[in-house]
Formats: C-alpha cells, structure tokens, sequence
C-alpha cells in the first residue's frame, strides 16, 4: 500500500505539470506579495476564467490594486523587468455589468484607474 509521502507526491503531479508550463517570478510591491506567471510559448494560453481557476487551485487570487499608485508600480516592475510586451490577466472585469469591478474583492475599479478602458479604445 502507498506511503502518505507517495500520496503527497502522487498528489502533487498535476501541479507540477501545471507549473512546468510557467515561467514564475513571485515580488514584493508596497508590502503586497505578487505571483507573476508567463506562459511557456509552447503552452497553451489561458483565458480569464481557466487564469482565476488557475490561480484558486494553487491558493491565490487574481491580482487587484485598490490604488492608482499601486497599479503604476506593477506597470513599473512589469516594464523594468522587461514584461510590458507581455498580457496578464487580473481579477478586474465588468462581466455582467457596464462598472468595472475587481473579482477579488467585489469593489468597483477607482475612478483615478484606467487602465482598461485605455487598452480597450487601443485596440
């Protein structure tokens, strides 16, 4: 009969062949700790919901920045660190509805926060 180590480890498989596919940095912003995660260009990409699902099953949560100043020192690591050519996705959206809200929390964007709307009228 298995050992709990070889359960453990059995069970611990299918997140490691998640994570196998990322490319993972993890900071520190504004006393905020962050999980970035890059796709491995031969992974698949995930879209909105398969990222929150993601997220949820290895214990996190979509990123939400309750500040403007919060939100522009992730954009400020992202272009330091050479990610700004890259998409990630957050727990902002407005599924359902015409306000953005954050996912993560359930509180509408800040007025001050137009991020989105920005990228949007880019496109």
């Amino acid at each position: 009969s298995p050992t709990r180590s070889q359960i453990v480890a059995l069970a611990l498989l299918p997140l490691l062949a998640a994570v196998a596919g990322q490319r993972i940095t993890t900071i520190q912003l504004d006393g905020t700790q962050y999980f970035i995660s890059r796709m491995n260009p031969y992974s698949p990409e995930l879209n909105y919901f398969l990222a929150y699902q993601y997220c949820r099953s290895i214990g996190l949560q979509l990123a939400s920045f309750e500040t403007k100043e919060k939100a522009d020192a992730m954009m400020q690591y992202l272009t330091n660190a050479g990610y700004n050519k890259y998409d990630f996705w957050t727990s902002g959206n407005r599924l359902g509805t015409d306000m953005m809200i954050w996912m993560s929390t359930g509180l509408p964007f800040n007025a001050t926060f137009d991020y989105m709307r920005r990228s949007e009228s880019e496109d």
